[in-house]
């Protein structure tokens, strides 16, 4: 057993039993190098791990004596440490199995009881025990979305309830443990192999269910059909714990990891695409504010308004937050007026483009930089006239850059210490939190990579708001001057009160600055709000500049049609793991009934570079030959000539196959997951191609 000077991260798992998931998990975070505490109702059941140098333990996890003294043991193996990663999995004894599926209307309180204990009160009882062990390390909880939470036991309405509420469990400690500084996460990642899944069921004499005896016999048993292995699973998972979302990850290629995520996909593109379009603030502070929630990826996804910085200046300035002296321009003329009246000769121009990085770069014309400081009002309208109606390309903007329709001139203020501060509304925490820096005025993912400790995160408590005592705290611990300290704490007051009163999703000020004759300044600010406060933000949301965002969603030209968020997520994963690009997230949702998919595929259709569709639908509530027949007359009624291949899986998926493949239509129908993505890929290539030379192409398809 390794001794306490082990400096190696923690990680304590339960049911680590061989041929389950937590026995795969304990190897994959043997292999990321942290030191794995796996346990089982006895150890010696585990010896497999313990011949690979990981430490075993036995552990009941509903014995509360037993987790007593498997605490003892874990404190003392630690020594002087805390617990970094505690890992209270669920546990499916095999000989409790009968409990996880039977039916609602026949289920026997004893049952009921049974199943919340071995799910509910046992992972409650875990995190109890072993909090002052993660209070110690500032540890994580982790808990992971099972197949349950994607789609449910058929028939299994005991086990889904325990899941919820062991789910809901986990949102409220996540609240409640913020402040001792300890980390609940929400994994969420696709179906996994499961016993429970494929346990047969009889029913009862005399059942309510006999009626519909093959019916129930069919679906109690959760299909399998290419849920995930145990080994692919933990990694999946374990790389989201140990190394955030992939953005991260490619922001900084050489971070571990890195490959293995990547290119085993995990959906790890599109949490690029979501983080880094509606909150590229977002991604910079996963390394310094903790672990990454996967459960994001479930949540609703749409993108912020974000405005103009000489509009950010005026709102902070309306609520008593220092401003440098400024005035847009449209023109050259009026650059030249602002600069006049402004009466310094040190004064900025800066192009007025929702992107970052505009310092370093470039216009379409030529020009370099899109902040220039200037010295003259004629300075002022050459620079103007070369900005205004051109493209300001930066990194955030990709080759086609964005236009420029507009500059702020302001005065050139000298600052004598420059911070970093944000206010967020941390998804994990559920809560708005302060991040802030006494390294300010430069990039701050690049501080948050090389020195992450200098990043601070203060969450705060709604009901209270920023009281006197934590924006003082964060004052001085920035690093203001003595004198400065309480205009400090009324700006970050003032800053918090725009972010609640004016519904926003981001506020970024860097830097904000103390001056030379200590006065405290924005002296730059990106702020962003939430979409669906537009109703009571009017005057806030008539400042959108519609001419800086994006018409599409995503750029790629594989149509993706898809059932429930889960799934929609999982499709776009699988068709980018296969080398292609998807086109949209479009969820018809759980009906999917044929209007639905008509107004679908009118949508998808409407892209030009859509060269393919895909197709991937589950039919629980309405049966997959329904679907497939209002796919078949969507197709005839449209008159699609584009390559789409069908994947209907769940209630009478054999009669909508036969429905397909016998309506003569360019409609292509798989079973397999991968066979379907692979095809999708490869039909939008030939596609592309033959548009390139200008020629059509028709498909069979030897199946």
């Amino acid at each position: 057993m390794p001794g306490v000077t082990d400096n190696r991260k923690s990680v304590l798992i339960t049911g680590c039993s061989p041929g389950g998931i937590g026995n795969s998990l304990a190897r994959e975070f043997h292999q990321s190098n942290l030191r794995v505490l796996a346990t089982a109702r006895d150890a010696a059941n585990i010896a497999d791990l313990a011949e690979l140098g990981i430490e075993t333990l036995s552990l009941v996890v509903d014995d509360l004596e037993s987790v007593k003294a498997c605490f003892a043991d874990v404190e003392t193996r630690l020594g002087d440490k805390g617990l970094d990663y505690l890992w209270p999995k669920y546990v499916n004894n095999v000989e409790d199995t009968k409990y996880y599926t039977v039916p609602a209307m026949e289920v026997e309180i004893s049952e009921v009881r049974k199943t919340f204990e071995t799910n509910l009160f046992a992972v409650i009882t875990m995190c109890q025990t072993f909090l002052p062990l993660l209070i110690k390390a500032k540890g994580t909880i982790v808990q992971v979305g099972s197949v349950a939470g994607i789609i449910p036991y058929v028939f299994g309405s005991v086990y889904n309830a325990s899941k919820a509420a062991l789910h809901s469990f986990s949102d409220t400690l996540r609240v409640e443990l913020a402040p001792f500084g300890v980390h609940v996460t929400t994994i969420v990642t696709g179906g996994v192999q499961s016993r429970i899944a494929r346990t047969q069921r009889t029913l009862l004499p005399n059942s309510m269910y006999t009626p519909i005896e093959s019916e129930y016999s069919r679906r109690v048993t959760h299909s399998q059909h290419n849920a995930m292995p145990h080994d692919a699973y933990a990694r999946s998972v374990v790389a989201q714990v140990l190394y955030g979302p992939a953005p991260w990850r490619w922001l900084w290629p050489w971070a571990k990891g890195r490959k293995a995520w990547i290119w085993e996909g995990h959906r790890s593109w599109l949490i690029w695409f979501l983080l880094a379009r509606g909150r590229p603030i977002a991604a910079a502070f996963k390394a310094a504010t903790g672990p990454s929630v996967q459960s994001r990826l479930a949540m609703q996804q749409k993108r912020n308004l974000s405005i103009h910085e000489y509009l950010s200046a005026r709102l902070l300035k309306t609520y008593g937050i220092g401003v440098p002296n400024g005035e847009v321009a449209r023109s050259g003329e009026e650059a030249e007026a602002v600069a006049k009246s402004i009466g310094n000769d040190d004064m900025v121009i800066k192009a007025q483009v929702l992107a970052g990085g505009r310092g370093k770069g470039h216009f379409d014309n030529g020009l370099k930089g899109g902040v220039r400081v200037i010295y003259s009002p004629t300075e002022a309208k050459m620079f103007a006239n070369q900005m205004i109606g051109h493209k300001l390309i930066t990194k955030q903007t990709g080759a086609a850059g964005r236009d420029c329709n507009s500059v702020l001139i302001c005065e050139r203020k000298f600052a004598r210490r420059e911070f970093y501060l944000a206010i967020l509304m941390d998804r994990a925490l559920q809560t708005p939190i302060i991040v802030s820096s006494s390294q300010g005025g430069m990039d701050i993912e690049a501080v948050a990579k090389e020195n992450p400790e200098a990043i601070t995160t203060t969450p705060i408590d709604i009901n209270t708001g920023v009281t006197d005592e934590i924006a003082r705290t964060i004052a001085i611990d920035l690093g203001f001057s003595e004198q400065c300290i309480e205009e400090a704490k009324t700006t970050i007051q003032n800053l918090y009160k725009v972010f609640m009163e004016r519904d926003a999703t981001q506020i970024e000020i860097n830097p904000l600055s103390e001056t030379s004759d200590h006065q405290v300044l924005a002296m730059d600010a990106k702020l962003g709000f939430d979409e669906n406060a537009e109703f009571r933000q009017k005057e806030v949301f008539s400042w959108r500049d519609h001419s800086q965002e994006d018409a599409d969603e995503l750029d790629g030209d594989i149509g993706c049609l898809v059932n429930g968020a889960g799934l929609a997520m999982a499709t776009m994963d699988i068709i980018k793991l296969n080398g292609g690009s998807p086109a949209n997230f479009l969820d018809v949702g759980g009906g999917a009934t044929p209007a639905a998919i008509k107004s679908a595929f009118e949508l998808i259709t409407s892209d030009p570079k859509v060269s393919a569709i895909f197709v991937n639908i589950f039919g629980g509530i309405v049966r997959c030959d329904a679907i497939a027949q209002g796919l078949i007359n969507v197709v005839q009624e449209m008159g699609l000539r584009t390559p789409i291949v069908a994947r209907l899986q769940g209630t009478n998926m054999e009669q909508a196959h036969k429905l397909i493949n016998e309506s003569g239509l360019k409609i292509f129908s798989m079973e397999d997951l991968q066979n379907a993505a692979e095809k999708s890929v490869q039909f939008s290539k030939v596609v592309k191609m033959a548009r390139e030379i200008d020629v059509g192409v028709e498909f069979t398809l030897d199946i």
